[in-house]
């Protein structure tokens, strides 16, 4: 079983994470509003940005790393926590790959549709923000003290006992 100490912000950082989704779902299907709030012209189709494809994706790995962390049972942990780390990394340069492509598509279909594609983004930027910030400081928390703590056999706890000088 993992230790309470990495569980509880592994599963808060995946929580916080499905909520920045799921608004971000929400503010891609009211793209008529949102638009007329970054812009002036008038556009009724949806626009779903593709880095919502990739914040899913970076929601799976998550679930991953805590089925990964909840799998290992104290072993290598240093190592698994440092290669889970690195891959931490790797969704953020896909996503400026997913944005860029994204882009593109969206101004191959008019000025309006990049228009309503640049709202809905920067809106979607501005509600998720306070969520994937305290989601990935949960999910680094988590990683950082999974790659620190071992199981510790009852044998240390024995030697940890008899180091100890209670005073006197």
């Amino acid at each position: 079983m993992l230790d309470k100490r990495v569980r509880v912000p592994m599963m808060a950082g995946i929580i916080v994470y499905g909520i920045s989704i799921l608004l971000s779902v929400l503010c891609a299907l009211n793209t008529p509003m949102i638009v007329n709030i970054f812009s002036t012209i008038e556009y009724d189709g949806r626009v779903f940005p593709i880095t919502i494809i990739g914040s899913l994706i970076t929601l799976a790995l998550y679930i991953a790393f805590y089925f990964i962390m909840n799998s290992c049972k104290g072993k290598h942990n240093r190592v698994i926590g440092i290669i889970m780390l690195i891959a931490y990394c790797l969704p953020s340069i896909g996503n400026y790959f997913l944005t860029m492509a994204g882009s593109v598509l969206a101004a191959r279909q008019g000025e309006e549709s990049l228009v309503a594609l640049s709202a809905v983004s920067q809106a979607i930027s501005i509600v998720t923000l306070p969520f994937n910030l305290a989601a990935g400081v949960l999910i680094v928390v988590a990683m950082g003290r999974f790659g620190i703590i071992g199981d510790i056999t009852a044998s240390e706890e024995k030697m940890t006992e008899d180091n100890v000088y209670y005073g006197g």
